[in-house]
C-alpha cells in the first residue's frame, strides 16, 4: 500500500519526475532540497520539501519514511563525485541502523564499465560502482536501476529491462516510472538491472525479473 517515500535528489531532472509520479500514485512524498527555489518546485509537484544538504545534515528527510529513492546526481569533478559516493553509503548505513529497509537507487548502465564511455565520466562511474556494491551488501531491501543515456524527452511507458544491454537511451520520465513501479513490486527487491527505452510496458518488463 502507498506510504511515505523520501526522495533524495528530488529537485533534479529525474527526481522531479519521481516526486510527481509517486505523488500521483498515492504516496506521501518528502523531498530533500537545498534552496527555497527547489522547495517551491518540489512542493508544486506534490512533495513536502525538507531542507538539507548531502554535504551536511540530510537525515530529517527520512523521518517517517517507509522507503527511500536515491536519484541524486554525481558531478564530474572529484569533490562532487566523492560526495555522491560517500553520501549514498552514509544513507545506506543510516537505513541499516534505523530504517526504513527499502532503498531504491538510480545508478548508471556503465557503472561497471567506465572504459566504454567518455573518460570525463570515468571517476563518476567508478564512484557509482563502489556505492552500488555497498548497497548490494547492506542487507537492505534494495533495488538498483541502471539506465542508459538519459534524455529529457517525454516518457513512453515502454522499456527494455535486462543485464548488459547494448547501448541506448531512456527518458528520465520512464526511469522515474520504473522506480515508482518498483516500490510496490517485491520482484525488484535484491535486483540490479539495466533499463533502456523499448517496446514493453513497465509492469510487464519488471515481471520478467522473477524469471532471472
Amino acid at each position: 500500500m502507498p506510504g511515505v517515500v523520501a526522495v533524495i535528489g528530488a529537485a533534479g531532472r529525474t527526481g522531479r519526475h519521481v516526486v510527481r509520479l509517486a505523488h500521483a500514485a498515492g504516496y506521501a512524498v518528502r523531498g530533500l532540497v537545498r534552496t527555497a527555489e527547489q522547495a517551491q518546485a518540489v512542493q508544486a509537484l506534490g512533495a513536502v520539501p525538507v531542507h538539507g544538504d548531502l554535504k551536511g545534515a540530510w537525515e530529517a528527510v527520512l523521518d517517517g519514511a517507509d522507503a527511500v529513492v536515491w536519484c541524486a546526481g554525481t558531478g564530474r569533478d572529484s569533490t562532487s563525485t566523492e560526495i555522491g559516493r560517500d553520501a549514498l553509503i552514509a544513507v545506506a548505513r543510516r537505513l541499516m541502523a534505523r530504517g526504513p529497509r527499502r532503498l531504491l537507487v538510480v545508478s548508471s548502465k556503465s557503472a561497471d564499465h567506465p572504459e566504454r564511455v567518455h573518460p570525463a565520466l570515468g571517476d563518476a562511474l567508478r564512484a557509482k560502482a563502489v556505492s552500488d556494491a555497498f548497497v548490494r551488501d547492506s542487507g537492505l531491501e534494495w533495488t538498483i536501476v541502471r539506465p542508459g543515456g538519459l534524455t529529457d524527452e517525454p516518457g513512453t511507458g515502454q522499456v527494455t529491462v535486462g543485464v548488459d544491454l547494448p547501448g541506448g537511451k531512456i527518458a528520465r520520465e520512464d526511469v522515474a516510472a520504473v522506480l515508482v513501479a518498483s516500490l510496490e513490486d517485491p520482484r525488484t527487491v535484491g535486483q540490479q538491472f539495466e533499463v533502456l527505452g523499448g517496446e514493453q510496458a513497465i509492469a510487464a518488463a519488471l515481471a520478467c525479473l522473477s524469471a532471472r
